[in-house]
């Protein structure tokens, strides 16, 4: 049972992994706009409209299903591609209008960006009414192009509508990328706007690479440096795989801590309790014998004995000379005069020893062998 467990939790560790590798590529779609020489990533769930969209496109409603009223809408308005989500209200819109004087907006230097940034914020682009303002915040690199950054306020109908527009001019073309709130849930501060923008944009990518003209790069005073791209391809990567082992990490410490807590636990299933080092076994307690009739009680079987507590044994009372431990024979150190007083003791032999005459009663030495006194002979 329990390696079932284990084997189901890699499992769903799995199908996390690849349904979140999974969201960064499967769940978006790719675009191309080759007017513009860009192509870029969107969600499955939005429609996209491009200026060869046909019939049957779920986004013509906003165009009354007309795709040739599209069209114009689109050459009127310089829009080149417009995507909508009908679950978040959310409406991208990429418009764009030749610029050969600038060409490409990273060539120039910081102060005629910041020329560049005032003209497009008093000048807006396409919107459903003239009461438009932008309001520059930073800028933003992707694919090699300068992509300057506006939080843009929009009415319409009396509603104010929460925009984010992204402007840069390469290739000798000014994109415009606007991304329009329609729903109000999303704002400016929390910078939820800005996650779904940056999101998008960072698929972003030009196809194709033109050649500056030489009366523009005689003209730019000098390249804006561009320390980094704001998102990284390998990062992105690495970012999206990290996401998809996250649940594998996961799952595989769960199986470490489960087989770490089986390891621990007995025979029986349950954790041993440690005893107190000392304390005698305590015996089972005895259940109460159930009350029955007394002729099935002849048919139950007898309970098992019960084993009688020991008893402490009462320490030896000592009697008669104390035993004392054998001395250590063996000396401690390889010393001639350790090894001397360690030495054993030689016994006395029975010629030193002295006894009484059977005969006579008088003391003499066994060494003698005869009593010098009556001549009996010493035994």
């Amino acid at each position: 049972m329990k390696r079932c467990c284990a084997f189901l939790c890699v499992l769903a560790a799995l199908a996390l992994c690849f349904s979140g590798a999974a969201a960064g590529y499967s769940m978006t779609a790719g675009y191309e706009v080759p007017e513009l020489y860009l192509s870029l990533n969107l969600p499955l769930d939005w429609a996209v409209l491009t200026r060869d969209a046909e019939a049957g496109n779920p986004a013509l409603f906003l165009y009354d299903d007309d795709p040739e009223y599209m069209r114009d809408v689109f050459d009127a308005n310089n829009i080149y591609l417009d995507a909508f989500n009908f679950e978040s209200l959310l409406e991208l819109t990429i418009l764009m209008t030749p610029n050969e004087d600038i060409f490409d907006l990273s060539l120039w230097d910081e102060d005629f960006v910041n020329e560049a940034a005032d003209y497009f914020a008093e000048n807006p682009v396409w919107a459903g009414s003239n009461d438009v303002q932008c309001f520059r915040i930073d800028d933003y690199y992707q694919s090699g192009a300068r992509f300057l950054t506006y939080n843009r306020l929009e009415t319409q109908d009396d509603v104010q509508l929460r925009c984010m527009q992204m402007t840069t001019v390469y290739n000798g073309q000014a994109i415009h990328l606007i991304l329009t709130d329609y729903s109000g849930a999303l704002s400016f501060d929390s910078g939820s706007l800005g996650a779904v923008m940056f999101d998008i944009v960072s698929t972003l990518s030009f196809t194709d690479v033109l050649a500056a003209p030489d009366d523009v790069t005689e003209d730019a005073l000098g390249p804006a440096e561009i320390p980094y791209d704001h998102v990284d391809d390998a990062l992105l990567v690495a970012f999206n795989v990290a996401t998809g082992l996250l649940p594998v990490i996961i799952a595989l410490i769960i199986i470490v801590i489960a087989r770490s807590r089986t390891r621990r636990r007995g025979p029986t299933g349950h954790t041993p309790m440690r005893q107190t080092a000392g304390a005698p076994p305590q015996p089972p307690a005895a259940s109460s014998p159930k009350t029955s009739h007394p002729s099935a009680s002849a048919q139950q079987a007898s309970p098992p004995a019960i084993p009688a507590p020991r008893k402490p044994q009462k320490a030896a009372v000592a009697t008669g000379r104390p035993v004392q431990p054998a001395p250590d024979r063996r000396p401690k150190h390889n010393c001639a005069e350790q090894d001397r007083a360690y030495s054993p003791k030689r016994r006395p032999s029975r010629r030193d020893e002295t006894v009484f005459c059977i005969d006579c009663g008088r003391k003499v030495s066994i060494k003698d062998g005869r009593c010098p006194h009556c001549g009996a002979r010493v035994v």
